[in-house]
């Protein structure tokens, strides 16, 4: 079997722990499989990935196509409409069977601004139908659809794919009401339920601490302003700390998160720890030890909730909230206005029972989402 991959990468760990759990379901069901996927996805992740599935990398671009491309020209062609595949990585690789996506949030109003990015995504996907490939998008955020450049993005994936999963209602809703063939849309909830994350004997003395994780795009996303943020971040780390639990922060990305965290940590004047550097796996590893995670991070979130660790969340996007709801739990959310809210949903989780309560109900939960995440792939394999 011969699989293109899509959409994964190494710098955000959540991205990368969907990579892993790609990669840990073939080497389950499809151990002699050949995987393509561009080198410049796995960054820093190419010196510590490891599977034993054959991973195949594409050609990076010749030296020619990467001056065109400093030079401007290959925008000069695209505004033109003449879209070179080999410029715009769509060459198809022979003889692929499947090309699976796990983009994670990249088909909506808020990522697509240019029709240049529906017509990218047409041909590609063109290209791979035409060599009868299966096209599967892996269970992913979706929506708002309402720009034109949005639609007819979603119109070439209606058109050549295969499976499309949407990962929560909302997602669901707003392809349900744009794509044609609607038997090919399925709801399915995030599909790294089955990854076991890897705990760094490094940091055993963070175990039963209070996991942070801060995520920039609650700024860049016009949420709360940075101010603001650091001040609901102090006001997090202060109401753990009354109430005796020591408190840690947690990069699940890349640099600009590390970034915020130095320059929140800084802004304090306080010890608090910074852990940072560490691979998917081990990231959801350290998140497993947690007493309590409060996070801002979705796949914190998911890694949190999948190792049976009460979790609570500062949200950008309908998608937290989502998650919540398919492991029983509501009002997980913090407010980002009443800081009364925010204190009295902390101490409610800090609570010896409540913490102990909530750590049963995810375990509970966590066994119908494992049956959904093997029921999904029976879907894609047969």
């Amino acid at each position: 079997m011969r699989i293109v991959l899509s959409g994964v990468e190494t710098n955000n760990k959540g991205a990368e722990l969907m990579l892993y759990a790609i990669l840990q379901e073939l080497e389950r069901t499809n151990p002699n499989a050949e995987v393509y996927i561009y080198p410049d996805m796995l960054k820093q992740g190419l010196e510590y990935v490891r599977t034993s599935i054959n991973l195949c990398f594409l050609p990076k671009p010749s030296g020619i196509v990467r001056f065109l491309r400093k030079c401007k020209i290959t925008g000069v062609l695209n505004r033109l409409g003449l879209i070179n595949g080999y410029l715009n990585h769509l060459m198809p690789v022979d003889n692929v069977d499947y090309f699976i996506d796990g983009s994670g949030l990249l088909f909506s109003d808020k990522r697509i601004s240019s029709p240049l990015f529906a017509k990218i995504w047409d041909k590609k996907l063109e290209l791979y139908k035409r060599n009868r490939t299966k096209i599967i998008f892996l269970p992913q955020g979706f929506g708002p659809i309402e720009k034109k450049c949005t639609r007819d993005t979603i119109a070439a994936l209606d058109k050549y794919a295969d499976l499309i999963f949407a990962r929560e209602k909302t997602s669901f809703n707003y392809l349900s009401t744009t794509v044609v063939n609607k038997d090919k849309v399925k709801l399915y909830t995030d599909f790294t339920s089955l990854v076991d994350g890897e705990v760094p004997s490094l940091y055993e003395h963070l175990k039963g601490k209070v996991c942070i994780i801060p995520n920039i795009q609650m700024i860049n996303k016009g949420v709360v302003s940075k101010a603001d943020y650091f001040n609901i971040l102090s006001d997090m780390v202060d109401t753990c700390k009354s109430s005796g639990y020591d408190v840690y922060m947690l990069n699940h990305e890349g640099m600009k998160d590390e970034n915020l965290a130095k320059e929140f940590i800084a802004l304090r004047n306080d010890n608090i720890e910074l852990v940072t550097g560490l691979n998917a796996l081990e990231v959801k590893g350290l998140i497993s030890t947690a007493y309590l995670v409060i996070s801002s991070r979705y796949h914190g979130v998911a890694s949190s909730l999948n190792s049976y660790v009460p979790c609570l969340a500062t949200s950008w996007h309908h998608k937290y909230a989502e998650l919540f709801e398919d492991f029983g739990l509501s009002d997980c959310v913090l407010s980002l206005e009443n800081a009364e809210h925010r204190q009295d949903k902390i101490k409610e989780y800090l609570d010896c029972s409540r913490n102990a309560e909530i750590r049963k109900l995810l375990a509970t939960h966590k066994k119908a989402i494992v049956e959904q995440n093997k029921e999904m792939w029976h879907l894609i394999w047969s």
